[in-house]
């Protein structure tokens, strides 16, 4: 008995293989795929196991989907219809979804790249201006900052990859400076500059593995201005800052010299004036 004669015209067995293959390799294809989702988004967190399943099954089903559709095509189905409905679906989706989408890419490029960590500090922009914070956590969706002063802030994962973001944690160290401004000889500068750099290594929180150095920024024939530069951990600009303030002061007074220590310098006057 011939089994060709069961089978339409436009019917071949070669067809009918093909399309066993591209069933049988579309199975392949959803079982690995759901594999390695799961295995990524588990990377991820601020992702619920009920959320890595449902997105990895879609994508299978994506994957089957596809390949029933390839394999009617070989039979000489007309899926043109079919085809319709899925891209319509699929801008439908893609619209509604697509600020969700986006962040969801780009916290994966994130946690991929190690761009952030918890724990590191960074400089953000948000309406208010420059914010600086702690990272608290990453997500699908956002990042989140504890600002210093108490605030939580939610930066869309997709703002953090377009935006420029300062983190001030991935050297390990970060460098901070105050200014001395007194009154002081030519001929007692030098001994002066290294009296102020062993009170700036002294202070609690100076990472004296890294050098600090005293630089020179305004001279006249009564006055100097020094920025005295230093490392430190980098979240504790703050209170090093304080605590470098303070030694340098108590160590510039001992002596009996007139001056002044501060870690927010303003801008300079035109005219510099004669007092301290």
């Amino acid at each position: 008995m011939d089994l060709t004669s069961l089978l339409p015209d436009s019917i071949t067995w070669v067809r009918i293989l093909l399309m066993i293959v591209v069933l049988v390799v579309g199975w392949i294809l959803s079982r690995l795929s759901r594999r390695g989702v799961t295995r990524l988004l588990r990377r991820l967190s601020g992702i619920t196991p009920t959320m890595v399943t449902v997105i990895a099954r879609l994508t299978g089903y994506t994957i089957i989907l596809v390949s029933v559709g390839i394999a009617l095509a070989l039979l000489g189905a007309d899926i043109q219809p079919l085809l319709a409905v899925v891209i319509v679906v699929g801008v439908v989706l893609i619209l509604v979804l697509r600020g969700a989408s986006e962040n969801f890419a780009a916290g994966v490029l994130i946690q991929s790249r190690r761009t952030l960590d918890v724990g590191d500090e960074v400089q953000i922009d948000s309406p208010a201006g420059a914010v600086v914070g702690r990272v608290l956590e990453l997500n699908a969706r956002a990042v989140v900052v504890l600002s210093r002063d108490g605030r939580t802030i939610h930066v869309p994962n997709a703002k953090i990859l377009s935006d420029s973001v300062v983190n001030h944690s991935r050297h390990g160290c970060r460098r901070s400076s105050v200014q001395i401004r007194l009154q002081v000889s030519r001929n007692y500068l030098e001994s002066t500059i290294r009296s102020i750099g062993a009170a700036i290594d002294s202070a609690p929180g100076v990472v004296t593995t890294a050098p600090s150095r005293i630089l020179i920024v305004t001279m006249s024939p009564s006055k100097v201005t020094l920025e005295g530069q230093f490392w430190h951990r980098p979240t504790e600009d703050v209170t090093v800052k304080s605590a470098v303030v303070k030694s340098v002061f108590a160590e510039l007074d001992s002596q009996g010299y007139m001056a002044t220590v501060t870690s927010e310098p303003g801008e300079p006057p035109l005219v510099p004036p004669e007092a301290i």
